[in-house]
C-alpha cells in the first residue's frame, strides 16, 4: 500500500512539473507546432517539410492541398539546425510516415554554427520524451545548461506568479480550450 502511494505521488509530481513547464513558457505561435501536430490522425501526411523559417514562409500546405491534392505539414523553426531537424523527423515518425520528407539545407550555409537562442527555443518546444532528451545531449549544449533546456520551468518560473504574464499569455485558455485552426497544416484566406 505504501509503495502504491509513493508511486502515485511521484507520477503526480512528474505530471505537474511537465504541465507547469508548458504553462510558464512564453506564448509563441511556434509552440503550437507540436501541440497541433499530435492532433493529426496517424499516417495522414503525404509530405513533411522540415527546416528553418524558409520552410514555413515558402510552403503553404493548404495551397498544396487545393492545387495538388496532397496533405503536408510544416515542422520548422528559426535557424533549425540539422541535428535538431533529425530529432524533429524522429518525433514525427512516431505517428506519421509521409511518402516524402523535404529537408531544408539552408542552415548548412551558416558560417557560424555556434549555439543560438533560437536553437534553444526549437528544442524547448519539443514534446517531452526521448527525442527531446537526445536533441539536448547531442547538440553541443554545455552540461550545466542541459537541465534548463529539458525543464524550462527553472528559467520561466517567475512568470507563473505574475498575473499580468498569465493573462497576457492566456495560460489557462491555451491549455484547456481546443484550437480551432492549425496554421502548420495550412490555412485559407477568408
Amino acid at each position: 500500500k505504501r509503495v502504491v502511494q509513493v508511486v502515485l505521488f511521484v507520477v503526480l509530481c512528474a505530471l505537474g512539473i511537465i504541465y507547469l513547464n508548458g504553462a510558464v513558457q512564453p506564448n509563441k505561435d511556434r509552440a503550437g507546432i507540436w501541440r497541433t501536430f499530435h492532433k493529426l490522425e496517424n499516417n495522414s501526411l503525404d509530405v513533411l517539410f522540415v527546416g528553418t523559417s524558409k520552410i514555413y514562409t515558402v510552403f503553404n500546405p493548404a495551397y498544396l492541398w487545393d492545387k495538388y491534392h496532397f496533405t503536408s505539414y510544416d515542422i520548422a523553426g528559426p535557424m533549425l539546425d540539422p541535428q535538431t531537424q533529425y530529432y524533429y523527423v524522429k518525433e514525427v515518425f512516431k505517428t506519421q510516415h509521409p511518402k516524402v520528407v523535404v529537408l531544408d539545407a539552408y542552415i548548412t550555409t551558416d558560417k557560424e554554427p555556434e549555439l543560438r537562442p533560437m536553437q534553444k527555443e526549437n528544442i524547448v518546444i519539443m514534446p517531452f520524451g526521448l527525442n527531446k532528451m537526445s536533441a539536448i545531449l547531442n547538440n553541443r549544449i554545455p552540461a550545466q545548461e542541459r537541465e534548463k533546456w529539458l525543464f524550462p520551468l527553472e528559467q520561466y518560473h517567475s512568470r507563473f506568479f505574475t498575473a499580468g504574464e498569465i493573462k497576457k499569455n492566456n495560460i489557462l485558455e491555451r491549455n484547456f480550450k481546443k484550437e480551432k485552426k492549425n496554421v502548420y497544416f495550412g490555412y485559407r484566406a477568408q
